[in-house]
């Protein structure tokens, strides 16, 4: 493998290893409006839809 070879892979090696760490951050953002959405909901639950559901059952 010539030298300009080895730049290329080494090149798509960083690449690689910049989209992993994108991919974790998109990761991570959807993580926490995931939780956030969650505790949205919960806290609607505890503030009285979870009590108009038991009344209806």
């Amino acid at each position: 493998m010539g030298a300009r070879a080895q730049r290329r892979q080494r090149r798509t090696t960083e690449q690689r290893a910049h989209d992993k760490q994108q991919r974790a951050a998109r990761a991570d953002v959807a993580r926490a409006e995931w939780e956030a959405r969650r505790a949205a909901y919960f806290e609607q639950l505890k503030n009285g839809v979870l009590v108009e559901r038991e009344v209806q059952a």
